[in-house]
């Protein structure tokens, strides 16, 4: 009934009317056929979008993730949700791992790293590091992680750049195990951002065993990328030996020059310690010439002028001792800037001061 009622209402359409002949049964199905075949493939394509997004979707996906080399697998995927909600799991979750540190640089410098930013490059990342977590092993470590994988799984490269958690915490515990450096206490804080100390650490002592991985992974994606180049809270390298650069402590936790600017506040006031070093020299030796050998007096006969003159002597002296050893710590900083503004000072205040010494009253301290 149907298929007669199909082919009356489409008669008229195929076969106009005056033609020669009446189109027999025969024609109809001629003409009808590819209209039927039509047919078929646009329900098809109509029930694979359905399967795709309804329970039976789900089904398939379940198949799909339990098989994952079934020829029938072969167009199935993660979709772009699915992927962003896994992350987003796993780094509220444990995000102290270094694919999250890494989904975290994304956010400001994605467009600059596009391949290492993809989130499918994160999520493997994730999910190599650390499969039975929530987030990995409901699809990505049964499709990508087992002895069967997915077509799809080729399109997850994981960066290759960035160690797993554990060894990137051994590596750190390494470094604070062999030297105490600034954050290694914050280290067994589950919310610390391990690769972020991990590079902070070798940053500042670079050639710690413990970093070969780190100036590895530089070498490879470059000295400009974030974690190789630091920030304004990492701390400056420490360096023994001479070097040129900005970035180095001065005798304070707080003292770190980061720009040209505060680089060349720092020069100016390590020359002025100098300089004051000198006019101290200049005025003890006075003030010794004034206190003649005659005012001395016996440990029997100890006036209160004399208690003043030694006193007076042990005030210059901590004063110039404390200022030379600060001196001598600055240029221990092996910065070559900063080891030159300790000599032109000292050399400006002996030319400013020298011709009103007087010497053979007074000597250095510390040999200075």
């Amino acid at each position: 009934m149907i298929k007669g009622g199909l082919v009356e209402a489409v008669g008229p359409i195929l076969f106009l009317e005056g033609s020669p002949s009446k189109p027999s049964r025969g024609d109809y199905i001629v003409w009808l056929a590819p209209l039927q075949l039509l047919v078929i493939l646009v329900v098809m394509k109509i029930f694979k979008t359905l399967v795709a997004y309804s329970v039976l979707g789900g089904i398939f996906a379940e198949h799909c993730l339990d098989n994952p080399s079934d020829p029938a697998c072969l167009d199935f995927r993660l979709t772009d949700e699915q992927i962003a909600g896994d992350i987003e799991t796993l780094c509220r979750d444990m995000p102290n791992m270094p694919g999250c540190s890494l989904k975290n640089t994304c956010i400001e410098y994605g467009s600059k790293y596009s391949d290492l930013c993809s989130p499918k490059s994160i999520l493997a990342d994730l999910c190599i590091d650390m499969p039975r977590m929530t987030g990995c092993r409901e699809r990505y470590t049964m499709l990508c992680l087992g002895e069967k994988k997915g077509a799809q799984c080729r399109e997850f490269d994981n960066s290759k750049y960035f160690s797993n958690t554990t060894n990137i915490s051994q590596l750190v515990k390494g470094i604070c195990t062999d030297m105490t450096m600034e954050g290694c206490e914050t280290r067994s804080d589950s919310k610390t951002d391990m690769m972020k100390l991990y590079s902070n650490l070798c940053i500042s002592m670079s050639e710690m065993s413990q970093c070969r991985e780190f100036k590895s992974m530089c070498h490879d994606l470059g000295s400009d990328f974030p974690y190789c180049v630091g920030d304004s809270s990492s701390p400056p390298s420490m360096r023994m030996y001479f070097h040129f650069g900005l970035s180095d402590y001065v005798l304070f936790h707080e003292w770190v020059p980061r720009s040209p600017l505060t680089y060349a506040v720092t020069f100016i006031a390590i020359i002025a310690m100098g300089i004051l070093y000198e006019l101290l020299l200049t005025l003890r030796s006075q003030c010794e010439a004034n206190w003649s050998p005659e005012s001395v007096s016996a440990f029997n006969k100890y006036s209160s002028r004399q208690f003043r003159i030694d006193a007076a002597r042990g005030g210059f002296q901590f004063v110039e001792s404390t200022i030379a050893y600060l001196l001598m710590l600055v240029s221990m900083t092996f910065n070559v800037g900063l080891f030159f503004a300790v000599i032109l000072g000292i050399s400006i205040g002996t030319f400013l001061f020298s011709r009103f010494r007087v010497y053979g009253t007074t000597k250095r301290p510390c040999g200075c």
